[in-house]
C-alpha cells in the first residue's frame, strides 16, 4: 500500500504487519494445479534418451553444440498431459509439432553439428523423436 501522508520511505518504521495471509500452506490444504505438460532436460546419452522416451516423452530440442563441461548435447523432452479439469490450454498435438520440427532440424544437422554422435545415439534420437520408443520399438 501507500505510505501515510507526510511520511517517506526513510521515515517509515518497519514493523510486522497484522492480518497477512501465510506465504506457505500445507500441501494437503491446496488443490493441485492442473498441468499441461511434463518435461525433462539432460545431457544427451542414448540410455537417458531411451529411459525418458519409453516414459512417453518426445525430444523437442537438441542443442547443436556440446557443452564445454560435459561434452554432451543438451536435450529437452516433453510429454503432453490431458487433464480433464483444464479448460484453457495448448491445442492437442502441440508437442508432436515441436518434435517433428526438432527431428527435421536434427536430420539436417547430422552432417554438421551432430556429425560426431555415435550412430546408435543418432538412431536413438530419430526413434525417440518419432515416438517409436514410447510404443515399444527399438531400444
Amino acid at each position: 500500500g501507500r505510505l501515510p501522508e507526510g511520511k517517506t520511505l526513510r521515515s517509515e518504521k518497519l514493523r510486522p504487519r497484522k492480518k497477512l495471509p501465510p506465504l506457505l500452506v500445507p500441501a494437503e490444504e491446496r488443490r493441485p494445479e492442473p498441468l499441461h505438460w511434463f518435461g525433462t532436460s539432460f545431457g544427451l546419452t542414448k540410455e537417458l534418451l531411451g529411459f525418458w522416451a519409453r516414459a512417453g516423452l518426445r525430444a523437442v530440442y537438441l542443442r547443436q553444440t556440446a557443452t564445454d563441461l560435459t561434452g554432451e548435447h543438451t536435450a529437452v523432452l516433453l510429454r503432453e498431459l490431458h487433464p480433464a479439469s483444464v479448460e484453457e490450454g495448448p491445442a492437442p498435438g502441440w508437442v508432436s509439432a515441436f518434435a517433428r520440427d526438432a527431428q527435421r532440424r536434427f536430420l539436417e544437422l547430422l552432417g554438421f553439428g551432430f556429425g560426431h554422435l555415435e550412430v546408435s545415439t543418432a538412431l536413438a534420437v530419430v526413434e525417440a523423436q518419432a515416438g517409436r520408443l514410447a510404443r515399444g520399438g527399438a531400444r
